[in-house]
């Protein structure tokens, strides 16, 4: 979607800086920041964009080698992949039949990049929790496929973020205005833009 809008604003010049890492962008020199998760910081503005449904995944091998859980509780016995750019524990939150539980799993492997966790649930790694969007090719191709199906974790939201101030520069409120449109029509990489 960046080429397309830089394409349709030459007259803008556009610096894309891709991370993970939870960065104070305006002390970087950034206009603003396209974010998906939960957020905290109360000193931006953050205008939601797009709801990110979120999916328990494992791959056959290894669900067959170490079983398929039933219910949230099983998760503790499994090497559960972690994101680390969300907390340095991780607990699961789950909102099945019985309500909404917290599961504090553990596991061998962790990244702060949800593509590197999927391969790693890909190759027989373990359990990985992430967004439909870096997931649904390989559930596509059978590499991974989705277990606990009754029992969803909240969807993570992709937000705009920046700075609270009465002025939205043109540049920013442009740029969102055209990821909202484009999210909107299916124009990112299988309905998403990131």
């Amino acid at each position: 979607m960046v080429p397309r809008f830089a394409q349709a604003h030459r007259q803008l010049q556009l610096e894309l800086q891709l991370d993970d890492r939870l960065i104070d962008f305006v002390e970087q020199g950034l206009d603003m920041a396209l974010r998906i998760g939960y957020l905290s910081d109360s000193s931006m503005v953050a205008r939601p964009i797009l709801p990110l449904a979120r999916y328990l995944c494992a791959s056959p091998a290894y669900l067959a080698t170490h079983g398929e859980p039933r219910e949230p509780r099983d998760l503790t016995g499994h090497n559960c992949l972690h994101y680390n750019n969300l907390n340095t524990r991780e607990e699961w939150a789950l909102t099945g039949p019985d309500g909404p539980q917290v599961v504090r799993v553990q596991g061998t492997y962790c990244s702060n990049n949800g593509d590197v966790l999927c391969e790693g649930a890909a190759q027989g790694l373990g359990i990985a929790l992430l967004p439909d969007f870096i997931v649904e090719e390989a559930l596509a191709a059978g590499r991974l496929q989705r277990i606990l199906k009754d029992y969803e974790p909240p969807p993570f939201v992709l937000y705009g973020l920046y700075p609270s101030r009465h002025y939205v520069p043109a540049k920013v409120r442009l740029f969102l205005e055209f990821v909202t449109r484009a999210v909107g029509q299916g124009l990112g990489k299988a309905g998403y833009p990131l």
